[in-house]
């Protein structure tokens, strides 16, 4: 019990951070989550798939790409192999406005894991990651 309000107690302090850098810039933390996980993807996907790496309920995720699209930093494109999927992608203006509130968020993630050695930090990443494929 110790170690999942241990987990609690970090995660909640982290997020306050990555806020407060949020609230600085034209993006909210959830709005870059998924700025920054389209570009690691480097190629237009589907809802679902961007859902599935990102651990979203579908109407969390419908909300915040219909906020997204309507402001321009994410485009919908039909497949070329199904019409019926539409795929996520990018648009400048969404590049440029991730890469705009980058530094400052990856500066605090530096921050926040300064406490760990680079090998402590694998390792925990190893184990989170081996909790979160238990828990889908």
């Amino acid at each position: 019990m110790e170690l999942i309000v241990r987990l609690n107690s970090v995660t909640a302090a982290g997020e306050r951070r990555l806020d407060e850098v949020h609230r600085q810039s034209a993006l909210k933390k959830g709005d870059f989550d998924i700025l920054a996980s389209l570009f690691r993807m480097d190629i237009p996907c589907s809802a679902a798939r961007l859902r599935d790496a990102m651990f979203m309920s579908k109407g969390g995720m419908s909300a915040r790409l219909a906020s997204l699209e309507d402001r321009g930093l994410v485009r919908t494109e039909v497949s070329g192999s199904d019409a019926r999927v539409k795929l996520l992608a990018l648009t400048e203006s969404g590049r440029s406005a991730l890469e705009a509130a980058l530094p400052a968020h990856v500066r605090v993630e530096r921050e926040l894991m300064a406490a760990l050695s680079a090998d402590e930090q694998s390792e925990l990443l190893r184990l989170v990651t081996k909790l979160a494929d238990r828990l889908k």
